[in-house]
């Protein structure tokens, strides 16, 4: 069953999404060639066919359907914790959220050029910007640093190597954003570097934390926990995936050939 579908078009092959064969049905009428998108949670339906092969800069220092905190990845077993990032509120929501700076567009307000400096755009954004910065940093990064000490779920080191990489280079972007010079547009990639730094961060300790805890004692549960719309979310081609996702509550996109499709889907 299925909550929203549609067609859609990818412009790339993906492992394991097997296209129909070409050529007239049973009835002589023409297979389609396009792909048909269904998701069990969710009230609406990317537009796939805007994701392509090659990345994309965008001027805000985002990288389109490229960047994990803008657009949902395709799933890998390899960063189980990517579809639990935290996705951008809406315009009210973001004026009280708790960490509205995840978020925040950089301007050139928000930029001071140096004082006799050499090169001519370089600066560093504003102390009080900065100031947020590290105090965002600061208290994720003693979340992580707790949890890493504690190890209350008995991680092996290689399963805590993804949360101790992207704390430390949420670390290392707040310290260049607020004592090394940089131009303003490097400025505002390192910005939002931070910002992805952070946000994955949060989705890897919120993993461990929350949603493998619930993985593991699911078997036990008695209630599903509801549709988390505050998540980016995953495309998949693999039931089984979207099935897992599901249950955990993330937002799933699941990818099917027409051919795949049940005859008897409750829409």
């Amino acid at each position: 069953d299925a909550r929203t579908i549609a067609e859609c078009k990818i412009r790339y092959e993906v492992p394991g999404l097997q296209r129909d064969p070409p050529g007239p049905d049973a009835n002589g009428r023409p297979i389609p060639t396009r792909f048909i998108v269904t998701s069990p949670n969710m009230p609406y339906i990317p537009d796939f066919s805007l994701d392509g092969s090659s990345v994309q800069l965008r001027r805000d220092g985002r990288y389109y359907t490229g960047d994990f905190t803008e657009w949902p990845q395709w799933y890998h077993p390899d960063t189980p914790y990517l579809p639990f990032v935290r996705a951008r509120p809406s315009p009210e929501a973001l004026k009280t959220h708790r960490f509205s700076l995840a978020w925040y567009n950089l301007q050139r307000t928000d930029f001071v050029y140096d004082e006799g400096s050499a090169v001519r755009d370089f600066g560093r954004i504003k102390p009080e910007l900065g100031e947020k910065v590290l105090e965002l940093r600061k208290q994720m990064q003693k979340k992580v640093e707790e949890y890493v000490e504690s190890n209350s779920d008995g991680l092996a080191f290689l399963e805590l190597k993804d949360l101790r990489h992207c704390a430390r280079g949420m670390a290392f972007a707040s310290i260049a954003l607020t004592v090394a010079s940089q131009s303003y547009n490097d400025t505002v990639l390192t910005f939002t570097s931070f910002q992805r730094y952070y946000l994955e961060t949060i989705a890897i300790y919120e993993y461990h934390v929350l949603h493998r805890r619930m993985s593991i004692l699911g078997k036990t549960l008695t209630e599903s926990p509801g549709i988390l719309m505050e998540l980016v979310g995953a495309v998949t081609c693999d039931l089984e995936v979207a099935q897992d996702l599901f249950n955990l509550g993330a937002p799933v996109w699941l990818v099917r050939p027409p051919s795949l499709i049940p005859r008897n889907i409750i829409i």
